[in-house]
């Protein structure tokens, strides 16, 4: 099993096929995105064991919803007649749904432990609210949020975290395909996504970069506009 090494513009590309896909087959897709997040509110409210309920779905939605849109994928356009079988055919081969859930009952133990270790001495009123400062914005101007900078020590923490994240994410980014569509086990696949993932992190640095964009674009240019000549519009 070879990984190709894609260039970092390849992240941009994946971001575009992926809205290509949805163009196909928005309502399919909206469905079975609002299916699968119904089943993880209830799950989460269930007591004590809801939290872990959801960790085992979050692999085996993924692998669901990656599915759907390899099916969906293939069709040629406005080809209307969809195959939801095959979008949980993985999920009866023998071990697949085990191996789903104890995936990602570690990659929520690796989470927890970088939590751990790098934001739990960070958990003290002076720094949270110099965070929230930062994230949300100061309200009275620039000296006011440079004064609520954070302190060199928690600078890297936070850093360390980002970078131990991202490199987390990688690791299980492909997993559930790998144990889905290919029948690996856990280790293997961990294995070969990280692999995978890491010959192409400029490709996956250009994809989060390229949805970050996008949510600035729209949080903060797209959305206040609308409300703008909404309002230039009733005046």
């Amino acid at each position: 099993m070879i990984a190709a090494t894609l260039p970092a513009s390849s992240g941009w590309q994946w971001l575009k096929d992926a809205f290509q896909i949805f163009r196909k087959q928005p309502f399919a897709l909206l469905a079975l995105l609002f299916v699968i997040n119904l089943i993880s509110q209830i799950l989460m409210q269930i007591p004590v064991l809801g939290v872990g309920l959801f960790i085992i779905t979050m692999p085996i939605a993924s692998l669901i919803v990656v599915s759907a849109c390899r099916d969906i994928q293939g069709k040629p356009a406005g080809f209307n007649h969809l195959d939801p079988k095959s979008w949980i055919a993985s999920l009866q081969k023998p071990k697949v749904i085990s191996r789903l859930a104890l995936s990602g009952f570690i990659y929520a133990a690796l989470l927890l432990l970088l939590s751990v270790v790098l934001l739990y001495p960070l958990l003290d009123e002076q720094t949270i609210a110099q965070i929230s400062s930062i994230v949300y914005g100061a309200q009275s101007g620039a000296d006011a949020s440079a004064e609520a900078l954070p302190d060199g020590g928690t600078i890297v923490l936070l850093l360390g975290w980002a970078i131990l994240l991202f490199v987390v994410t990688l690791m299980f980014w492909h997993v559930p395909q790998l144990i889905g569509w290919e029948g690996l086990t856990i280790g293997k696949a961990i294995f070969y996504s990280f692999v995978a993932s890491w010959r192409n992190k400029g490709a996956f640095l250009m994809y989060f970069l390229s949805w970050f964009l996008l949510f600035v674009l729209l949080q903060f240019i797209v959305i206040p506009l609308l409300v703008v000549l909404r309002l230039a519009k009733a005046c």
